[in-house]
């Protein structure tokens, strides 16, 4: 019968701070002990015991190779400050553990982990995925056979668009609201499942407020803070999530909206091009990210997620050689751009949607 993990935490215990000290203490009355140990064990104190390592950033950073060696036997737990963590690769550790949070918090992470053990945690999961890796595959196949492209369609306006699963975690969001006045659109980029739960549940908030800059603006906030208090969000790290929001009056076909991250914006007519940026999620952005403008009748403007841009690692380049077509066949040569540079595998490596805006050419505006 598997024995609970032994807890280690690894430095040098006269430099603990008053962080630790408390959550050695919180971890007590749970039943947890956390040994405190000043270096590394051997290779071989894994192959028998199972641990998981509490460490500080400062700990990882003189230890770094030798702790990537035992990764896959025991579970790494980053103990340190935020300011710390921005200057860490967060994808070596399996949880995070902020040091000048409510510590109260972690003990359940800490009580999780002490039940686990990461070797035979990592052969279950190899041996589950090498039975289910088939089925996902051909499940993915279909998802793209019978999702084509979809379209939405009002009097004046038309929205055609196009979704590509990739293998890498998190993905894109995207979603359009219609009624007789307007159009709402949303198009999201995330490293996490958990944001794009919480992007569907304020993107229903936005639909049900009248658009305006000050009404947006402030569930843009109320997003930002969400994203904050779970820690999604990092304005060092802009790519954590990006967004792009736009309202569309359809009378007038005057717009406006919000962009955070890495989408390309085209128009045939070259005036609602609308370039890359870096902007983080972050109130101190808003008015950065803010753009308005005027849809001509008969144009065509298309927005690429930033999934596109990190597939071919660069700006698409093409749009220029392919505007002319129709709304569908642009979004196929898209599509087929971001296979070829993907070797024509089945999957991309990161999701991708791209849509198409297209006003109808005979439409009357309000002027």
């Amino acid at each position: 019968m598997f024995k609970d993990s032994k807890t280690l935490f690894l430095g040098d215990e006269k430099k603990f701070p008053e962080s630790f000290t408390r959550l050695k203490t919180l971890a007590k009355k749970q039943g947890i002990t956390i040994e405190t140990v000043q270096q590394l064990p051997e290779m071989s104190y894994f192959e028998e015991e199972s641990a998981n390592l509490l460490f500080f950033g400062d700990f990882y950073l003189g230890n770094k190779e030798a702790l990537q060696n035992i990764s896959d036997l025991a579970f790494l737990i980053l103990f340190d400050n935020e300011d710390m963590v921005s200057t860490l690769d967060l994808e070596v550790f399996d949880v995070f553990i902020n040091s000048n949070s409510k510590l109260e918090n972690s003990i359940p992470i800490l009580k999780t982990f002490t039940k686990l053990s990461k070797k035979l945690t990592t052969e279950k999961v190899s041996r589950l995925y090498e039975r289910t890796s088939a089925k996902l595959e051909s499940i993915k196949r279909i998802h793209e056979k019978v999702v084509p492209i979809r379209i939405e369609k009002t009097k004046n306006v038309s929205i055609f668009s196009k979704y590509a699963a990739g293998t890498s975690r998190g993905g894109d969001f995207f979603d359009i609201s219609t009624n007789d006045n307007q159009i709402t659109f949303l198009m999201s980029s995330t490293h996490s499942y958990i944001t794009s739960t919480i992007i569907t549940s304020y993107f229903e908030k936005i639909q049900n407020v009248d658009a305006s800059k000050e009404k947006y603006e402030d569930i843009l906030e109320d997003l930002i803070n969400e994203c904050r208090d779970h820690e999604l969000i990092n304005r060092e790290k802009p790519d954590l999530l990006e967004i792009y929001l736009m309202a569309i009056d359809l009378k007038k076909l005057s717009y406006f909206g919000y962009q955070f991250g890495r989408f390309q914006c085209f128009s045939t007519n070259n005036k609602n091009d609308n370039p890359i940026n870096k902007y983080p999620l972050n109130e101190n952005f808003i008015e950065e990210g803010y753009f308005y403008g005027k849809l001509l009748p008969g144009e065509k403007l298309s927005i690429l997620s930033p999934g596109v841009f990190k597939n071919l690692g660069k700006n698409f380049s093409e749009f220029k050689k392919i505007e002319n077509n129709t709304s569908k066949n642009l979004l196929n040569n898209i599509f087929f751009n971001l296979k070829r540079e993907n070797n024509f595998e089945d999957f991309l490596k990161f999701d991708s949607t791209v849509a198409v805006i297209e006003v109808n050419s005979n439409v009357l505006v309000q002027i």
